[in-house]
């Protein structure tokens, strides 16, 4: 068999890989003959340092990123402070971020923006006028502002407190007025609204004028009592116009009974419509007859001089109270009836209840011709209800009737429900609870469901039996990772289970799937397993290089039971 004595084979690192020596392409056999045995490599993608950096060099980010990658910032959003006279916002990257082919460092870039103020407008009472937003160096402007004229004073504005001038930062102004101060007319008027003169008066002083006079007639005499509104101190355009009082003749009228009684005698006002105010006038009732007050012997109307009213009365024959009575003592209705006539009523109804229906039969006694007062009390006959009574599946499905009476308990054989493959049904009753009859109803068979459980099993790589659960159908079986020790040729790698986990629907069995990947001796990174107490559970995977301490970053806890209690106390073997 033929042996290599020469230097390891080698192959220069380009910009993508690094190479390392992996042996011949085919293994050296006994020489029969000439052969030719061609070296080969295993491949490593070169890492390259990306850098991010600020506008003024300051690192930001620095990571290593392999070949071919797209490199990403995953800090805070650059800043770059403001000064007096812009303000900066982070725009991207110079160069624009590419794909790694080498080492790279990128500089943030900024946009800027002049830097603006706030300047805020008064009014001279200090309330807000309006606030602008200035940029720097430029002098601000605004409308003029009004302010409200007052019934003493019209404003005209002035300018402000100090002349605007260039924005160096924020600032205020206050408006001021001149005030000129206003006069008004003041217009005199007579009583029915006639202009009699005016007057040109400035704000704050008092108007005067000469009291009037107004001729007296036949029916009023009038005394000037002064003006409306009343006479106060100018604050606009006014008018005041005279009043008078005035007293009007008054007559005397009189109420009278059918007998002369004088009822009411009262002083009335000219033109007035007398009112009577006292109780309704009455007259006394004999045998055939009682009488009702029918109004005045005149029609009353306003008053022109002294005047007197009669009382009148219509007559009426007597009646009476007839009181009809539902069977229950309640009253139905109260009639009134003239004396000698026989009372007489529709037939009354009494409310069906749900046992009961009720048909009216009579009066307890026939009614007669009045003479006074009287009552008559109804009676029924009473017929026994029934109802239906329907039966339905737990679908809702009728599956039969009955027709009972009230009062008596239904009663149905108990139904039975197909079990599936997901559950077994239990026959529970019915819904609602079983009463007895009151009206018409209906029954739902019910049924309890009890869900079918199945087996788990989860196998090894090899068909050995990990564990076994038993799950509801429907559920979606999981278990942890496992483990499988690396040999000298191969490590192992946890892919996930054969077949593909589905939710339960009968028994099922997973077996464990593990990738191989060969040892390469010449490596400088090794694979660390940490496994729970159980030995197959993994932990955590970590990759590690040559000659570091591995850690786990998970502190492992374990299940007590109800004899132990446990406490993690470190790793086995010692790391």
């Amino acid at each position: 068999m033929p042996i290599y004595n020469g230097e390891t084979p080698h192959k220069d690192a380009d910009e993508q890989y690094t190479y390392t020596y992996a042996g011949w392409d085919s293994e050296p056999v006994a020489v029969t003959g000439e052969a030719t045995y061609k070296a080969t490599y295993s491949s490593t993608t070169n890492q390259y340092t990306i850098k991010f950096v600020n506008y003024d060099g300051e690192e930001l980010q620095s990571s290593s990123w392999n070949y071919g990658a797209t490199p990403s910032y995953t800090g805070e959003v650059p800043t770059k402070p403001a000064d007096d006279e812009n303000n900066y916002t982070f725009e991207g990257w110079s160069p624009v971020v590419s794909v790694v082919t080498k080492d790279a460092t990128y500089t943030a870039t900024y946009t800027e923006a002049t830097n603006e103020y706030t300047i805020t407008w008064f009014n001279d009472d200090n309330t807000l006028i309006d606030q602008t937003t200035v940029a720097y160096g430029v002098v601000p402007t605004h409308d003029d502002p009004t302010k409200e004229n007052t019934a003493e004073f019209t404003y005209t504005f002035a300018g402000w407190d100090h002349d605007p001038v260039a924005v160096t930062g924020n600032a205020s102004y206050k408006a001021t007025y001149n005030a000129t101060k206003n006069s008004y007319t003041i217009t005199w008027k007579d009583d029915e609204g006639k202009e009699i003169g005016s007057d040109v008066l400035a704000y704050g002083e008092t108007p005067k004028h000469e009291d009037l006079s107004k001729e007296n007639t036949a029916e009023w005499t009038y005394t000037f009592t002064g003006w409306t509104p009343a006479i106060e101190s100018v604050k606009g355009d006014a008018s005041y116009k005279a009043t008078f009082s005035a007293t009007k003749n008054s007559y005397t009228i009189k109420f009278l009974n059918y007998n002369g009684e004088v009822l009411q005698s009262t002083n009335v006002e000219y033109g007035v419509k007398p009112v009577y105010e006292g109780a309704i006038p009455a007259k006394p009732e004999d045998d055939e007859f009682h009488y009702a007050f029918a109004g005045w012997d005149k029609e009353i109307v306003e008053v022109a001089g002294e005047e007197t009213y009669t009382a009148t009365f219509s007559t009426t024959t007597n009646e009476y109270t007839i009181t009809w009575y539902n069977d229950d003592n309640t009253i139905i209705d109260q009639t009134i009836v003239a004396y000698g006539i026989v009372p007489t009523h529709e037939d009354p109804t009494k409310e069906n209840t749900a046992e009961w229906t009720y048909t009216f039969s009579g009066w307890d006694h026939e009614p007669v011709a009045v003479t006074g007062n009287a009552s008559y009390k109804a009676t029924y006959n009473a017929t026994k209800n029934s109802y239906t009574i329907t039966w339905k599946d737990d679908e809702g499905k009728e599956i039969g009737s009955d027709v009972l009476e009230y009062g008596v308990t239904p009663q149905h054989e108990d139904l039975s429900k197909e079990n599936t493959a997901e559950w077994t049904y239990t026959f529970t009753g019915w819904t609602p609870a079983i009463a007895s009859v009151e009206a018409d109803a209906s029954y739902q068979a019910t049924f309890s469901a009890t869900k079918n459980s199945y087996t788990i099993t989860w196998l090894n790589e090899d068909g050995s039996e990990i564990e076994h659960e038993t799950l509801e159908y429907g559920v979606t079986p999981s278990h942890a990772d496992i483990y499988k020790e690396s040999t000298e040729e191969f490590t192992y790698t946890f892919i996930g289970w054969t077949p593909s986990i589905v939710s339960v629907n009968g028994d099922a069995a997973y077996k464990a799937v593990f990738e191989a990947t060969p040892v390469d001796p010449s490596s400088k990174t090794v694979t660390i397993t940490f496994l729970h107490d159980d030995g197959i559970t993994i932990l955590e995977q970590v990759t590690v290089e040559y000659g570091e301490i591995p850690v786990c970053r998970y502190t492992p806890t374990k299940m007590g039971d109800a004899e132990h209690y446990y406490t993690f106390v470190g790793w086995s073997p010692e790391i």
